[in-house]
């Protein structure tokens, strides 16, 4: 392979060109408000990991933002068709980020409303990234769990 060295390409070859330094910083600032506008992923339908239960979820604020403290509201069923409100159980909720092996550096508060449906309040996402949402159920001594993904 033969190479030709012309004067006119030196000059472009491993000098950055200005155009394309500023789409790459519009770009990065770009993707950081989006970061900043938050999740609209806020409400939801899960099934527990052994199918007995039958949860609805609502997140407030809306949308979900990065070091903003927000509250959900959960309904506990025992029924796909969710009709039968889940009696004798409590509930506890958490956020981890699997990717960094931590949760959240809040601790909900999870109080009952009336039966099978409970506010959280105290939730705080405080990383931009993927997020699980858990909801453990517990009756009679058994733990089940339903789980989320979301990405803020």
């Amino acid at each position: 392979m033969i190479r030709v060295f012309h004067p006119a390409l030196a000059s472009r070859v491993g000098r950055p060109r200005p155009l394309l330094i500023a789409l790459m910083l519009c770009f990065c600032m770009l993707q950081a408000g989006e970061n900043q506008e938050g999740s609209t992923q806020t409400a939801g339908v899960l099934t527990s990991s052994d199918g007995a239960y039958h949860l609805r979820y609502q997140i407030t604020p809306i949308p979900l933002k990065l070091q903003q403290t927000f509250a959900i509201k959960v309904a506990v069923f025992t029924d796909a068709a969710m009709t039968q409100a889940a009696e004798d159980i409590t509930l506890t909720v958490d956020g981890r980020m699997p990717q960094h092996r931590h949760g959240m550096n809040t601790e909900p508060v999870v109080r009952p409303m009336t039966v099978g449906v409970f506010e959280v309040e105290g939730m705080l996402f405080h990383m931009a990234g993927r997020w699980q949402l858990i909801f453990d159920i517990t009756r009679n001594g058994e733990t089940v769990r339903a789980q989320t993904a979301l990405e803020l």
